[in-house]
Order: C-alpha cells, then structure tokens, then sequence
C-alpha cells in the first residue's frame, strides 16, 4: 500500500456513496460528533493519527481514539472535527485539507459519529492539550492493514451479539469504536469497501429498545 496508492484511494472517497444511519427510527436524539482521520506521508510511507485520552478523563480514561468531540451549534461534521483537531492536537489546518467521510457511526455514549478523513501536507508537529490528549499515536497504514494485526471480539448485547473489531500494532491495542473506524479507512485504502451500517444500526436498535441506551 504505497503512498501514491493511498492517495489515489483518498482522491476517490470523495465519490464515495456515504452509509448514514436510520437515527429517525429509534426513539431517542442522538447527539452529533465527528471525528478525524488524518493521514500524512512520511518515510515514504502513510501515516494515521490517534490519540491516547487523559488519565483524568471521566470516561474511557487511557483508551487510544480520534481526535473528535460533539458538534457545536451551526458547526457542520467537517468544521467539528477539525476544530477539535486543532484544540486537542494542534494541527494546522493551513496545511490539511478534508478529502471525504467514511460511513455514520454510534457511541454507547448517545452519539451519532461522522468520521471526517483528511490529508495534512508535510510531517505535522503535534502539540497535545494534556487534558483531553495525553499523546499523539502515530501508525503506519500498512501495518493498520495488515490482517494479522486484527482480531474480533464479540459482546454480547442481550438476544444477539455484537462484533467488536480488535487492532494490535506497534504495541497499542484499538478496539471498540476507534478500531472498527480506523478499519473502514484501510479497508477502503486498499481497494475494499466495507458496509458496516446495517450491523451498527443493529446494534443501536436493540439498545435502544431494551432502555439500554437512552
């Protein structure tokens, strides 16, 4: 997976038809998020950011995720997840420019999630906040894609179960929301395209109906 593959796959996202999910079939308001991809080249190879969330962190404290956060009043899912780039990882959106989205996702939290796929041009400096942002994790995309570094966990939800995707790379493990994400953008990069919406609306169905998701 070179990086004039990656970018030819990028380049084509934009084209891509989005999966969004069925939000006005189940009873409750889900509150809008995006989060951000941000893909760079460096040593002649792509390179993904991902963040460890702060120790103080009241929730998911530690847990490796995206740069991302609940969208503002008048904010589109683009604006969203380049604005929390910029406050928890400094950024500079001079240089990223925003190539596409991947499909809709949910967090257990109450979320409906955009995840926002963008290029930044030149190695970025990151500079964390500290309190949302303990480090930046920077992965390689084809050790992201390589199938021997992913695994499935599956959580059972009651009547069925929920298959949880499992990454394990350079010595961090990504599961739940963040790995399931981070494997729609290989996965599309390397020439597949993985529908996962009809799975996740599943899922967010039957915690909704069974009060587990209010």
């Amino acid at each position: 997976m070179g990086v004039d593959g990656v970018r030819a796959r990028l380049e084509e996202l934009r084209h891509r038809r989005v999966d969004t999910l069925a939000v006005d079939t189940v009873p409750i308001a889900l509150r809008e998020a995006a989060v951000l991809l941000l893909l760079w080249e460096q040593y002649g190879e792509a390179w993904l950011a991902l963040t460890r969330r702060g120790p103080a962190l009241r929730t998911h404290a530690g847990h490796v995720s995206l740069p991302g956060g609940l969208c503002e009043a008048g904010e589109t899912a683009q604006d969203t997840a380049l604005r929390e780039a910029v406050e928890e990882i400094g950024i500079d959106v001079r240089q990223t420019i925003v190539v596409g989205r991947l499909d809709d996702a949910w967090s257990g939290a109450g979320h409906r999630i955009v995840p926002v796929v963008a290029w930044h041009f030149g190695v970025p400096r990151f500079r964390v906040d500290g309190i949302e942002v303990a480090e930046v994790i920077e992965l390689v995309v084809p050790e992201l894609a390589d199938p021997a570094n992913h695994d499935v966990q599956t959580v059972p939800l009651g009547d069925i179960d929920y298959t949880d995707d499992v990454l394990h790379c350079s010595g961090v493990t990504i599961v739940g929301l963040t790995a399931d994400i981070v494997i729609d953008l290989v996965h599309w990069l390397d020439g597949r395209d993985r529908r996962r919406v009809p799975d996740r609306m599943q899922g967010l169905q039957y915690l909704v109906q069974t009060g587990r998701m209010t």
